[in-house]
């Protein structure tokens, strides 16, 4: 089955934990729904929508690395993605971007924002590709345009999102994608700057007319 997860884990180990992972339930490989829920309001669809979860005990470690996993072989399977932060828990939401200052509160200490506004922090695999207009995997939105040497993609055009965003459609067939069809976006070596509960968001976002949803 198609999956979107992100996952994390603590001082370069090689064990990964989910945050928040999203498949189609069974008979539905064309829509992503929140692993364990079964409402609409975990079910992802056009209009963007925040996810989180907690990391709870982060006060033995003091890096962590992000990791974003996506299977998307369904015809016109899509997903975009946006904001992803890490803050000391029982931050609130924002639609604008969080100064990455440390407050004098450590209840409020925001140690990591990927703004998708560039590439510069990710490690990617495969690299942004488009070689089709509906195979495509790279940042869209604003006046950001990168999907590598291609400029053939038209990406699906969801609401909600905060300027630039990840993009991504039936990216198993992209040039360079391993075996198992999956893409990866990762980020290394964030520093817990001292926090001791750590809380993920991000926005989710997924063209789902197809199946009849959107």
């Amino acid at each position: 089955d198609d999956y979107l997860i992100v996952e994390y884990s603590l001082d370069s180990s090689t064990v990964w934990t989910s945050l928040v992972h999203f498949k189609g339930p069974p008979g539905f490989n064309n829509y992503f729904q929140l692993v364990g829920t079964t409402d609409v309001a975990n079910r992802l669809t056009i209009a963007a929508k925040e996810f989180r979860a907690n990391i709870s005990d982060v006060s033995s470690a003091s890096m962590l690395n992000l990791r974003l996993r996506a299977l998307l072989t369904a015809g016109s399977e899509d997903a975009g993605v946006d904001s992803f932060r890490l803050a000391s828990c029982g931050v609130s939401s924002t639609s604008a971007a969080p100064s990455t200052t440390v407050a004098t509160n450590i209840e409020r200490t925001v140690v990591f924002y990927e703004s998708f506004a560039n590439r510069s922090a990710m490690t990617l695999v495969p690299g942004f590709a488009a070689p089709r207009t509906d195979d495509y995997f790279g940042l869209t939105g604003g006046d950001v345009i990168d999907f590598g040497d291609d400029t053939t993609a038209s990406p699906a055009q969801y609401t909600g999102m905060i300027g630039s965003h990840l993009v991504m459609e039936d990216a198993n067939g992209l040039p360079g994608v391993p075996s198992s069809g999956e893409v990866t976006v990762t980020w290394s070596n964030i520093s817990l700057q001292g926090t001791s509960c750590v809380t993920f968001s991000g926005l989710f976002a997924e063209d789902t007319s197809s199946a009849g949803i959107d």
